[in-house]
């Protein structure tokens, strides 16, 4: 049943109440669009020569015939009628060159001062080796105002949204007028995108960029599959999200646009953005990024150097080496990166950050971003990471794939806060290799008492966990095959065993699934919390795991608390992301789990992946924060969380006295 109309525009007249993403700066002209941008091009000059003959009309009458072929911006000169290209145009210049048609703009400046003329072209694209993105014909735009910016449509872009997330388009109501399009889509979530306005609406963007069939705003997304059928004889369940779960929902959100920062283009009835915008806000959840490198289209991420060599390749080879970009592009690539980041970084607020451009501008790193100069532009990427966010999350996976040089980050373009952590990191592995070896045993018993160590949440393969004959490997680096191994032994040789120390002191993250399967591994629950601080929305994730490994969730998927064991949890400053969640979480789920150790290192957001309109990629701390809820008071975990009974460094990895720590305290 489609909703009513008076949904989508009872949303646009809101906009007033709807959270700012990004803040345009100014109202002015578009500097890109200057007199020579605008001027430059002749309605009629079709052979671009710079002024109107009848050697334009030829060149029509011979694209007419298919003689020869007209490029997307020669097409649009030639257009005399704003209604296509046929023979009428040839004889409106013909005409106009004889006199006979003094009223028609031939040989007047083509195109909007802002918006430069506007032309399609066909572009081939490629998501993997031969195979288009969308369909054999992937049409985008650009604009003489913005020389190497690619523009794509309203409507093609939410046509890559449904395609990602697995939506149909047809199941998507439009509403349009001349000036903005509102999409109402499948999971009753509403994108707007207003030209009068010069904004993009979210009615909930969390709900947006949920996969058809997820849960909104859950902590684990879709990147790994809870249920896959490698053998119909064997299910191969690993969790189950809870109908317990809550979301609460967000407040609407806007994302503002101008000529002379990120251009929102209007061509007949398409409404055009710059192609990144898709990246930033619909496609970056997911690490999926659709670049143009000046001739194709590729879908590519993170991971395409190692899982798609092949296309890498090629994606790199076929693009031009440069030293610098256009003014304009260099305005694009900047203004909609602070775009992206203020939806996308999840400490913005901690920061201080009212906006991007005023933050780098106040940081020193505007005038780098703005300059063109892609060296400059590939240090200024790098020192946003690891200078101005410095939160362990944010690095530079990769560079533009129009640079050819190559940046090394230096100790001097990190900040000094950065730098010294990273030294108290490596100084607490070297104190665990003075006093328990270079090889620490993942599960290792002494007297009453268990320890399981482990520096990364990791689990790799779904597979390996469900194929015939498994039996779990507590060496093999995969953190769900170690717990379950502790938790086979726990109830069978080890069942005597009455304390499990969790040793978290160099545990640096990974996986929060993986940490997931732990949290309820060890005390039976699993809630994790999250909130996206720039749109207040706000969930409670209730999970059930597959604990045994037998492909069924029941009763004997039994957690060390069910079995009366006794938890401690050691962690340091070096416990981080998913190493700082977990003992966070169990302290607000069990009072009685015991905190040895060092104030968690934090590291509250989910890493989120991120690219800019020159192809660079990186990932970032996300929108996706997690935090702890207790009593209804929520906590933000970037800080950490202090033990119960503080360790120095020394006694850290003293399991012998640790082992009497916690039977005193358990008594």
């Amino acid at each position: 049943m489609k909703k009513p109309i008076s949904i989508l525009l009872a949303l646009l007249l809101a906009l007033s109440c709807c959270t700012a993403l990004s803040a345009s700066a100014a109202e002015n002209d578009n500097p890109a669009a200057d007199d020579t941008a605008a001027a430059a091009y002749l309605l009629g000059d079709t052979d671009l020569d710079g002024e109107i003959t009848i050697l334009d009309a030829t060149e029509i009458q011979r694209s007419l015939a298919a003689l020869t072929a007209l490029n997307g911006l020669q097409a649009a000169l030639a257009d005399i009628y704003g209604d296509g290209l046929n023979i009428l145009c040839a004889t409106a210049i013909q005409r106009s060159l004889a006199g006979l048609e003094p009223d028609l703009p031939i040989g007047e400046p083509a195109g909007d001062e802002n918006e430069g003329v506007i032309y399609s072209e066909i572009i081939n694209s490629y998501a993997g080796m031969g195979d288009r993105i969308i369909s054999d014909q992937d049409e985008m735009y650009f604009s003489t105002a913005y020389p190497g910016v690619i523009f794509i449509s309203d409507d093609n872009l939410m046509r890559f949204y449904c395609a990602t997330y697995g939506y149909a388009y047809d199941e998507t109501e439009f509403v349009g007028g001349d000036g903005a399009h509102a999409y109402l889509l499948p999971n009753g979530s509403i994108v707007v995108f207003d030209h009068d306005e010069m904004q993009m609406v979210f009615s909930d963007y969390s709900t947006t960029v949920t996969i058809n069939g997820s849960v909104p705003f859950n902590p684990f997304g879709c990147s790994f599959g809870s249920t896959m059928e490698f053998n119909p004889d064997r299910p191969s369940t690993l969790y189950e999200i809870q109908s317990s779960s809550k979301y609460f929902g967000a407040d609407p959100c806007v994302a503002t646009f101008a000529y002379d920062e990120v251009p929102m283009l209007i061509s007949g009835d398409e409404i055009l953005v710059p192609l990144q915008v898709l990246n930033d806000f619909f496609l970056s959840q997911e690490n999926i990024f659709v670049q143009y490198n000046g001739k194709s289209l590729y879908s590519v991420n993170s991971n395409s150097s190692a899982a798609s060599p092949a296309l890498w390749e090629q994606y790199l080879s076929e693009t031009e080496k440069v030293t610098s970009v256009t003014p304009a592009m260099a305005q694009v690539n900047y203004y909609e990166m602070c775009n992206g980041l203020e939806a996308r970084y999840g400490l913005r607020a901690a920061h201080n950050i009212e906006t991007f451009d005023n933050y780098f501008a106040r940081r020193g790193l505007r005038e780098e971003f703005l300059s063109g100069d892609l060296e400059r532009i590939t240090k200024a990427e790098t020192m946003m990471c690891i200078l101005l966010f410095e939160d362990f999350h944010s690095a530079l996976n990769t560079s533009s794939p129009f640079f050819d040089g190559k940046v090394i980050p230096t100790v001097a373009m990190a900040s000094p806060i950065y730098v010294n952590r990273t030294k108290k990191f490596a100084a607490i592995s070297q104190k665990r290799s003075e006093i328990l070896g270079e090889e620490v045993a993942p599960y290792e018993r002494r007297g009453d008492t268990v320890f399981i160590t482990f520096d990364s949440f990791n689990s790799d393969s779904l597979a390996k966990l469900y194929s015939e004959g498994f039996e779990p490997d507590p060496d093999s680096g995969d953190t769900v095959e170690l717990f379950a191994y502790a938790l086979k032994r726990l109830q069978n040789e080890d069942s005597d065993v009455k304390n499990v120390v969790i040793d978290l002191s160099c545990n640096q993250g990974g996986t929060v699934i993986s940490c997931g399967y732990v949290m309820e591994a060890i005390i039976g629950t699993c809630i994790i919390c999250m909130n996206n601080p720039n749109t207040n929305a706000l969930s409670q994730t209730v999970t059930k795991f597959d604990l045994n490994l037998d492909g069924v969730i029941d009763e004997n998927d039994i957690s060390m608390r069910e079995m009366g064991k006794n938890i401690a949890v050691i962690s340091s400053g070096s416990s981080f992301s998913c190493g700082n969640l977990l003992p966070c979480s169990l302290d607000a789920l069990d009072d009685d789990v015991l905190l040895l150790g060092q104030t968690s290192g934090g590291g509250a957001c989910e890493v989120g992946y991120f690219s800019t309109s020159l192809g660079s990629m990186m990932q970032i701390s996300s929108e996706r924060m997690l935090i702890t809820m207790k009593n209804g008071y929520i906590s933000d975990i970037d800080a950490g969380i202090s033990p119960d009974i503080p360790l120095s460094i020394g006694r850290l990895f003293d399991r012998d006295r640790i082992a009497e720590l916690v039977n005193d305290y358990f008594g």
